[in-house]
């Protein structure tokens, strides 16, 4: 590449540009950010605006070396140029902060999710509020997943029972107002659970049953 002149063809160029595109993509299969980020320079050193799809390849690639701060500079640049990765590629790196508990960038990818049709990145974020006990975070992702129309499956009620079944901050033991607050979610999910037609498991069941036993008389 560094023989090539400056000054080539159209069709050179664009054949340029889908070739260092497929190299990124081959670059975050082999989890290669160094040399990703190289091929973005020599990119540019070319006069090559990176598309869309060679973005989402340099994401996916920086990802593994450098972590997510550095992806969400990356993702801030591509902003600014009208550019944004795959929603499969900002639900993959949201499942991947919430795993390691970053809520707050798993949260700014899924808000940056335009059409989703699995609840998966969803349940991750729920269950990292379960583990850092936040239920308060949980109701934003499910006004997220009513807008993007997305359609919970039985590991989201488990996890939802969980968050809200116990009465944990902010819905802390002894405040009868945030009891309440919590017997109104909790009623509030087994309308929702019923609406799908969704059949509890023995998780769902449990977690909904230990803080709430007279609902046992409901469910059988």
């Amino acid at each position: 590449m560094d023989m090539l002149d400056i000054h080539i063809s159209q069709p050179v160029m664009k054949i340029l540009r889908w070739s260092f595109s497929d190299v990124i993509h081959a670059c975050a299969q082999l989890r290669n950010g160094g040399l990703a980020e190289q091929l973005i320079l020599q990119m540019q050193k070319f006069g090559l605006q990176p598309s869309n799809h060679t973005y989402d390849g340099f994401v996916r690639a920086v990802t593994f070396e450098r972590g997510f701060s550095s992806v969400m500079e990356i993702l801030r640049i591509m902003q600014q140029r009208n550019l944004k990765p795959y929603d499969s590629t900002l639900a993959n790196l949201s499942i991947g902060c919430s795993k390691v508990l970053e809520l707050d960038f798993a949260e700014a990818l899924l808000d940056q999710i335009s059409e989703c049709s699995y609840p998966h990145p969803f349940n991750a974020f729920l269950a990292a509020c379960d583990t850092v006990d936040q239920p308060e975070r949980a109701v934003q992702m499910l006004a997220k997943m009513k807008q993007l129309k997305v359609v919970p499956d039985i590991r989201t009620y488990e996890l939802l029972f969980s968050l809200f079944g116990n009465v944990n901050a902010p819905y802390e033991e002894g405040d009868m107002l945030s009891q309440v607050d919590a017997a109104k979610l909790i009623n509030a999910i087994e309308m929702d659970i019923a609406r799908y037609g969704i059949q509890h498991s023995y998780l769902s069941m449990k977690n909904l049953v230990t803080p709430y036993p007279h609902v046992y008389f409901l469910l059988v």
